[in-house]
């Protein structure tokens, strides 16, 4: 289901939020099988939400939070993903690794410019001492 979404969808401009949401759900479902305890997802989104959304950036943003932070069972990665002020906002709480892998950008590079070319403005990148948080805003 996962692999179908990608192929079907990756070409597109803009997809449903719903059926992001039901993705990044079918998504976080496996790494929740292999990390158990370790990673939450909270998704606090209305789903009757109308709104529409690049394709496969609430996956970019999620597997972002995964690849770059430690989770333990005692110290678990929390992603949250909700609606403020017309913008996705997907914020997790930041535990870098002590080897931290070398980070290129490219992915939120990637997705900033996808962004900016379909709705005209820009990706909304937040790092604090605790957390990092990214804005989509919706189209």
């Amino acid at each position: 289901a996962i692999y179908r979404y990608i192929l079907e969808n990756g070409s597109k401009d803009r997809v449903p939020l719903s059926e992001e949401l039901s993705f990044i759900k079918d998504y976080f479902f496996l790494h929740k099988i292999r990390d158990d305890g370790k990673i939450k997802l909270d998704i606090k989104v209305n789903e009757t939400d109308n709104s529409e959304i690049l394709p496969v950036s609430l996956q970019i943003l999620v597997e972002n939070a995964i690849k770059h932070n430690k989770a333990t069972r005692e110290s678990p990665l929390t992603i949250l993903i909700f609606i403020e002020n017309s913008h996705i906002v997907v914020k997790n709480n930041l535990q870098k690794m002590a080897q931290q892998l070398k980070s290129t950008q490219i992915g939120l590079r990637n997705l900033g410019q996808r962004v900016s070319l379909v709705t005209g403005k820009a990706l909304i990148i937040e790092e604090t001492t605790g957390e990092f948080i990214v804005k989509i805003p919706l189209l």
